[in-house]
């Protein structure tokens, strides 16, 4: 796995991840990951002519304050492996999970993917521990001392109003048992 000049993983972020966080008002999680540096395509604010997969304007805004600001990266595909990879996945992929995989293949970074058909995707051509869901990184969070299980689990269920539901019914679980990889 490759790291940024810092020392973190570089992690790249699909939509969905991304808007789980903008979502719940805590982008700040993924700006200011200890172990994780998260970066994005251009395919998620739309950068390159065609429309981004952000849509909400509120959530757009704080996203471009976050990359001007340089909290976020954004990058471009640009080498030819990773067009053609993800030209090829994006025939049953969604732009952004196409993207991110292609990216994380071709330079040997993680991806960070709640979409399950993106997961199996990313295992197969990655292989194992190089993804991220939205609960993993919350995970993170909780052991490294940014977030508590308390407020942990509230953004669960404020995620799970929004139709993002987990199989687990506290990350305390979670600590007292470590997930499956």
């Amino acid at each position: 796995m490759k790291r940024a000049p810092d020392g973190r993983i570089l992690v790249v972020s699909d939509t969905d991840v991304l808007i789980n966080f903008l979502r719940v008002g805590r982008l700040d999680l993924l700006c200011r990951h200890a172990d994780y540096r998260i970066v994005i395509t251009e395919h998620v604010r739309g950068t390159m002519g065609a429309p981004g997969e952000v849509t909400d304007n509120a959530q757009l805004s704080v996203l471009d304050a976050a990359v001007s600001s340089g909290e976020l990266e954004e990058t471009s595909l640009t080498d030819p492996f990773e067009i053609g990879l993800f030209a090829s996945l994006n025939v049953f992929l969604g732009r952004g999970e196409a993207a991110a995989i292609a990216v994380a293949a071709s330079r040997g970074w993680v991806v960070a993917t709640d979409d399950r058909r993106a997961g199996r995707e990313s295992q197969s051509r990655l292989g194992a521990n190089r993804r991220l869901t939205t609960p993993g990184i919350l995970l993170r969070c909780i052991l490294n001392g940014h977030l508590t299980v308390a407020e942990a689990d509230t953004i669960k269920g404020q995620l799970a109003t929004r139709r993002f539901a987990v199989r687990f019914s506290s990350f305390g679980d979670l600590l007292r048992k470590p997930p499956k990889p």
